[in-house]
């Protein structure tokens, strides 16, 4: 597995231009603005390295793990936006998120064990 460092950082900047703007138009208090911008971050930067910075020494799994973090990078910033502009709470956001963290980090261990 490659890391390459420059599309590393256009992730980081990415992730940190969506979390501004989940804390920037998010109509909820301060302190579930924090967490769903923190967790916004975190959670798009994490899929954003596996999408365009890592490179398997496959280019097949590198093919399907893209595909994979696409589709969750897609699913989580709509359940964030959605998170965002409707009731929000703390045991709510972290039941959801944690779920499809663990959900996307299961297939993408199962697509990067496959020989």
């Amino acid at each position: 597995m490659r890391v390459n460092f420059v599309k590393s950082v256009l992730g980081l900047l990415f992730s940190l231009l969506f979390s501004y703007a989940l804390y920037s138009f998010s109509g909820i208090s301060i302190e579930e603005k924090n967490l769903l911008s923190l967790g916004g971050f975190l959670t798009s930067f994490f899929i954003m390295l596996f999408l365009i910075a890592l490179r398997f020494d496959s280019p097949r799994t590198t093919i399907n793990a893209r595909f994979t973090s696409a589709f969750f990078l897609g699913g989580t910033m709509i359940t964030h936006i959605i998170l965002a502009f409707t009731g929000l709470t703390q045991q709510i956001y972290i039941t959801i998120i944690g779920f499809i963290m663990l959900f996307y980090i299961f297939i993408l261990y199962s697509v990067a064990r496959v020989r």
